[in-house]
């Protein structure tokens, strides 16, 4: 489970990093998830980085309130691209297709 306590992690790493705020509820994000994440040169493309995965689900939660108003989510799917320094870079709201999200992670990639 992505915390913002993870999130402070993967900012010190050094790496570049992606998260996917994403809900149980949310039809786009298992889409995203579905027919993405799972495909073979997305899979491949992400080894090069982080990847994180937000679970929003639980909206009582005092740890999804943190992470919406940290990261000022206004909906679900979010994906936030971060670089090295955990600055975010890019971000997209809503299904992302397969296309864009390789050409975002590889872009992330080259900086």
């Amino acid at each position: 489970l992505f915390t913002f306590d993870e999130y402070k992690k993967a900012a010190a790493s050094g790496k570049p990093f992606v998260v996917d705020f994403r809900a149980d509820w949310c039809a786009p994000c298992r889409a995203f998830e579905a027919e993405v994440l799972t495909d073979g040169e997305v899979r491949t493309e992400l080894k090069t980085l982080a990847f994180y995965s937000a679970d929003l689900t639980d909206n009582n939660s005092s740890e999804t309130g943190k992470l919406i108003a940290e990261f000022k989510i206004t909906g679900v799917p979010t994906i936030v691209f971060f670089n090295g320094n955990g600055i975010e870079i890019n971000r997209y709201t809503g299904y992302m297709e397969k296309k864009l999200f390789l050409e975002a992670v590889r872009s992330l990639n080259r900086k």
